[in-house]
């Protein structure tokens, strides 16, 4: 995670990135800064629910969370979904500064 503002990251290698690990990573930012505002993410699953998933709710009126998603929601509603599709550009920006 990186908080843009002040510069901050922190970070966990799992062997994959799954709702556990997620949902771990958020929980020790949380201990040690507090709630972010905002997260922006990957469309990998364990943050976004897949399109299929998304228009068969709309469809019905209802609006569907992952468990992290919805853990987000509980938490203020930190998953700003708008910006998902920007955020796999932004990720190989940090991933190039924190190697270079």
């Amino acid at each position: 995670m990186v908080d843009d503002a002040q510069g901050t990251t922190q970070s966990l290698l799992d062997e994959e990135e799954t709702i556990f690990a997620a949902m771990g990573m958020l929980w020790r930012w949380i201990a040690l800064y507090g709630i972010p505002q905002s997260l922006y993410t990957d469309k990998k699953n364990v943050y976004v629910v897949d399109e299929k998933t998304r228009e068969k709710a709309a469809a019905s009126g209802q609006e569907v969370f992952t468990q992290f998603g919805r853990a987000c929601q509980q938490l203020g509603g930190l998953l700003d979904f708008s910006l998902v599709q920007s955020s796999q550009s932004w990720k190989h920006t940090v991933c190039r500064s924190l190697w270079c």
